[in-house]
């Protein structure tokens, strides 16, 4: 099996690199035209004869040394032999710029021209730049040379960096002409844009090129010995631009793999340009080999971009894609992705075979806050066909295929500084895929007034009068809105099958003191619709249905109500007489807050009115006639009044429960407040006109803190008993049972998360100790004066073990400190429902329960693990559970994730290039959804 693996490796790798090859390289002619000297100059080749003039401008910057050093040092540097008959020019050129040089050491000027500098050499030549141990130069033939110096370790130091512009080079060696701008560099390291660029011999054609042989390209960081490097026969670089290569292969850890590319294009830019998106190749059981995401982005402006990908099977099943991203700054940014999908599955002329189409709109827009304070404009759009999610295979993700709610709204608002009016244009839409239906709503026109007082006086004098307090406001919505099977959304006819209409909203309300303590809010209401038509409804007895016959004229449909409500807070102080919890409570206060409503509708099914008509119903089953009352606009987009008369008492009654302690742990106030019960509410209505069950259900609600998280009780109460049938009576269930109300449902949830940091905090407040540690720990300096660690010797120095760990993570002893970052959320939801059983005539309780849970823990720097998980206790199932792990490979990273339990069951593995400019040197391996051989 292990053999079988690295078989399967290699010839996908062989494949993946033979695609990158064809699709991300072309050739460049110039590169393979260029020659490169090999032949390494160890010393500096001068002229036969130089001549020195003081006229020149030669500007030095010279260590003061005493003219009999300076002497040894010529004398020393006189005896240097050079061979003379292989110098570069005899011709003497006068530099165009002045040259600036400085050494630490010693600067020594020869008869002949040549200035040798030792120890942080340098020399400056207009914009190039040249520092190094040691550096001899010629002004009359413009030729320079460096090189570094060996320490006591044997390690090469103060090697040459040269610096020409923006680019910067290090080497061991460099022999370079000022004038022309040609050279050769030995063992050169550049970085260019995302990688490293690092050679034997290389020559310097111009200022903007240069010629390599036996380079490496890596986008490692450890340039000394990366992990992997491209192995260049030849190449051409032009710094900031590209590289061209001829025949290259991949080294991993050393060890040349047999992954050969005959030649290679490496585009550097820094500005925003367009270019080829790589595609990247898989195989699945269902659809075959297959390449995914290659296509072309277009850099359109400094604004917006847009990328047209695609993906093709070898079954048939195709897809293309166009996601576009822009961004003004301080005005708004989104982005933008649509799909279109073709999926095959199975072969034809099977039971299995299916294919559909799919598509999909993602659309995100939002508006900077500083853009515009009067107007604002957003966009959420997640629209897409029913089957899409499902039929994704590639790119299936658990949690949005079990969802089977999308929803999707535009907006548009205007304020009016000077005016109380606020205009909003909207469209929404909301998708059900587990039946497939569609409610579409657009265009949404909305206009609303805010509140104004028109009886308040323009001078006022003394306190408002009750007059003064009445306000109103207004609101007016238009709305055209579809509703039905998303397949026949686009074929669906404007008038017929649309709703439409227009409604009005006038709400009167004011509020005023009663005695000083009630708080009195009287209100009415005024609501006004406009339909462009109206329904007859007649019994066909041929046909024995009801037919219906629309009218479209203009039709006015208006209502009203009025409400008045009443409401107070009543406080109740509670002060031991003795010492409660060590004398620390100093009082407990209870503020209840009741409130009493009432309100007010006629019956708008009266004649008079014209909302409601009759007909008459023939039933065959026994022979009799019946009158059947309907109402004309039933239906319709904002409804219809009601029918019966309507005046009903709303109760409620809030509870809140608070205690005053001393406050130990902060000096500047004495007390500190602690709350009991959040809220402990009651309510309930009664329905005055109806002739029998007036009293709707009781709803409670209990919310209080535990470890300063919110936990909420949410409960139902009906007061009424039932037959034996199970249904509703007109009897108290007090009357029956003795009991105020009988217990329908109750339901609650929880939720933590912990950490170990908060576990830290939690055992050092038991143990007392919080804010006390060892000796210096959480010392940035602590294992940095002569701590050992794994990898260094005892009091080296050092104080880090791992490459790049910060000092901090050794202690005073230097051993490393165990910390194994982890986190662990909890979420646990369980309700009970009364539910009627024939069998004992009675009610049972039925409850379920489920349990989520998701964490991560990171074992080392480098690996890191996460999962998700849940359990159904009423069903006995475990959800759909999935476990990744991930691991940081320095240039590289490798990524597992598996959904061994749930519906979707998969798994994907992926290693791959960290930079950008290698995303496609990397391998995939996933079993999708579809692909069930691996589970089942």
């Amino acid at each position: 099996m292990l053999k079988h693996f690295y078989i399967q490796l290699i010839r996908k790798v062989i494949i993946v690199c033979t695609f990158f090859s064809i699709f991300s390289f072309s050739v460049n002619s110039n590169a393979q035209s260029d020659t490169i000297s090999i032949e390494r100059q160890n010393q500096l080749l001068l002229p036969d004869s130089v001549t020195f003039s003081e006229s020149d401008t030669l500007k030095q910057s010279v260590d003061s040394t005493s003219t009999s050093e300076l002497n040894d040092t010529t004398s020393a540097e006189s005896s240097t032999k050079i061979n003379r008959n292989s110098y570069i020019s005899s011709t003497q050129t006068v530099m165009e710029e002045d040259v600036t040089y400085y050494s630490e050491d010693s600067t020594v000027i020869m008869a002949d021209g040549t200035v040798v500098m030792y120890n942080n050499a340098m020399v400056t030549y207009g914009d190039t730049k040249l520092e190094a141990y040691y550096i001899r130069m010629n002004r009359d033939s413009n030729m320079i040379y460096a090189e570094g110096i060996r320490d006591s370790s044997g390690a090469l130091t103060q090697t040459p960096v040269f610096s020409d512009g923006t680019q910067t080079f290090k080497c061991e060696t460099v022999r370079y002409n000022f004038k022309t701008g040609k050279g050769l560099i030995f063992n050169v390291a550049s970085e260019q844009a995302e990688g490293y660029v690092t050679g034997g011999v290389t020559k310097r054609v111009d200022e903007e090129s240069f010629c390599m042989k036996n380079g490496r390209y890596t986008t490692c960081s450890n340039v000394d010995h990366p992990h992997f490097y491209l192995k260049m026969s030849k190449a051409k670089v032009h710094p900031g631009k590209y590289i061209a290569t001829g025949p290259a292969w991949l080294v991993m850890e050393d060890v040349p793999l047999p992954i050969f590319i005959p030649f290679g294009y490496f585009p550097f830019t820094s500005t925003y340009s367009s270019g080829f998106i790589m595609p990247s190749y898989s195989e699945e059981s269902t659809r075959g080999f297959n390449l995914q995401g290659g296509g072309y982005y277009f850099a359109l402006s400094d604004y917006m971009d847009l990328a047209l990908t695609g993906d093709i099977f070898t079954n048939g099943s195709w897809a293309v894609y166009a996601q576009s991203r822009y961004k003004k700054r301080y005005k708004f940014n989104g982005n933008f992705k649509a799909t279109y999908r073709i999926n095959i599955s199975g072969d034809k002329d099977i039971d299995m075979y299916s294919k559909n189409k799919d598509f999909s709109v993602v659309w995100s827009h939002a508006q900077d806050s500083k853009a515009s304070q009067y107007s604002s404009f957003s966009a959420s759009v997640n629209f897409s066909s029913s089957s899409y999610e499902t039929n994704d295979i590639n790119r299936l993700n658990t949690a949005t295929a079990s969802n089977n709610h999308k929803s999707s709204s535009i907006s548009y608002s205007k304020r009016f500084p000077n005016a109380p009016f606020i205009i909003s244009l909207s469209a929404n839409a909301s998708q059900n895929a587990s039946d497939s239906s569609v409610t579409v709503s657009l265009p949404n026109l909305n206009v609303s007034m805010n509140r104004i007082y028109p009886f308040k006086r323009k001078h006022k004098s003394g306190s408002d009068r009750w007059y003064e307090k009445i306000g109103l406001s207004y609101t007016g919505s238009t709305s055209n809105s579809y509703s039905g099977p998303q397949d026949d959304l686009f074929t669906s006819n404007i008038v017929k099958d649309w709703r439409n209409g227009m409604k009005h909203s006038i709400p009167v309300s004011t509020s005023f003191q009663l005695f000083n303590n009630i708080t009195v809010s009287p209100s009415v209401s005024y609501t006004e619709r406009w339909y462009t038509y109206s329904v007859k409804q007649s019994w066909d007895s041929t046909l024995n249905a009801v037919q219906r016959d629309t009218s479209w004229d203009f039709n006015r449909v208006y209502d009203y109500s009025t409400s008045m409500s009443f409401s107070t807070k009543l406080y109740g102080m509670y002060t031991p007489a003795v010492k409660m919890f060590g004398g620390k409570v100093q009082a407990v206060r209870h503020v209840i807050t009741p409130s009493v409503s009432f309100s007010w509708r006629p019956d708008f099914a009266q004649d008079k009115y014209g909302y409601y008509d009759t007909y008459e119903k023939y039933n065959k089953k026994d022979s009799t006639w019946s009158t059947v009352q309907y109402s004309k606009y039933a239906g319709s987009l904002y409804g219809t009044p009601g029918s019966g008369k309507n005046g009903s008492i709303g109760l409620s009654l809030g509870n809140n429960l608070e205690m005053k302690v001393l406050n130990t742990k902060d000096t500047t106030s004495q007390y500190r407040k602690i709350s009991l019960i959040d809220r402990l509410n009651f309510s309930t209505s009664y329905n005055m006109m109806a002739d029998s069950l007036n009293w709707n259900d009781i709803s409670a609600l209990l919310s209080f803190k535990v470890f300063k998280k919110s936990f909420n009780v949410r409960a139902t109460f009906d007061p009424y008993s039932y037959d034996n049938d199970g249904k509703k009576i007109n009897t108290y269930y007090l009357k029956d049972h003795g009991k105020l109300a009988h217990l329908t449902r109750v339901s609650t949830s929880l939720s933590m998360s912990l950490n170990n940091e908060k576990i830290k905090k939690i055992m050092a407040k038991l143990s007392g100790a919080e804010g006390a540690g060892a000796e210096g720990e959480g010392n940035p300096n602590k294992g940095a004066e002569g701590g050992g660690g794994p990898n260094n010797g005892p009091g080296d120095g050092k104080g880090g073990g791992e490459e790049g760990a910060p000092a901090a993570s050794f202690d005073q002893f230097g051993y490393q400190k165990f910390s194994i970052p982890w986190t662990l959320s909890l979420g646990y939801s369980v309700s009970v429902n009364s539910v009627w059983d024939d069998d004992i005539k009675d009610f049972k309780y039925e409850g379920n329960s489920n349990l989520s849970i998701s964490g991560s823990v990171t074992l080392t720097e480098k690996w890191g693990t996460s999962f998700s998980s849940g359990y159904n206790f009423k069903t006995q199932k475990i959800a759909s559970t999935r476990f990744s792990i991930t691991r940081d490979l320095h240039c590289w990273s490798m990524s597992a994730s598996f959904v061994p339990i749930g519906t979707y069951k998969s798994y994907t593995f992926s290693i791959h290039v960290n930079s950008s400019m290698l995303q496609d040197l990397k391998y995939d391996k996933r079993n999708s959804a579809s692909d069930r051989s691996l589970w089942d």
